[in-house]
């Protein structure tokens, strides 16, 4: 998967384009680079994680695509049906990798 960064487009909303994630990126970039990755891991699909968490997969889109769609009770169900830590969704993708 290709890095991360995130874009201003109109509407000053990010969204998720080429680049670099370091631990000074926003904590919605971050969560949105960790959700694709963990996703992918395991090999599911958008639906299925909206299955296992609840989450519409519209929703699970454009947090992974625009980091849009983030609460706190989100990242939770994230984190439950991904079996990590609500931190490891927030801490940037090569420190994840190194705990």
């Amino acid at each position: 998967m290709s890095e991360i960064t995130a874009a201003r487009p109109r509407r000053g909303r990010p969204v998720v384009s080429p680049g670099p994630v370091t631990a000074d990126s926003p904590a919605s970039l971050i969560l949105a680079v960790n959700v694709r990755r963990l996703r992918e891991e395991r090999d599911w699909t958008q639906d299925d994680l909206a299955g296992k968490t609840g989450i519409a997969r519209k929703r699970i889109s454009l947090l992974e695509t625009k980091a849009q769609g983030r609460t706190l009770a989100t990242v939770d169900r994230l984190a439950r049906a991904l079996e990590v830590t609500a931190a490891e969704l927030l801490t940037p993708p090569a420190e994840a990798a190194d705990q």
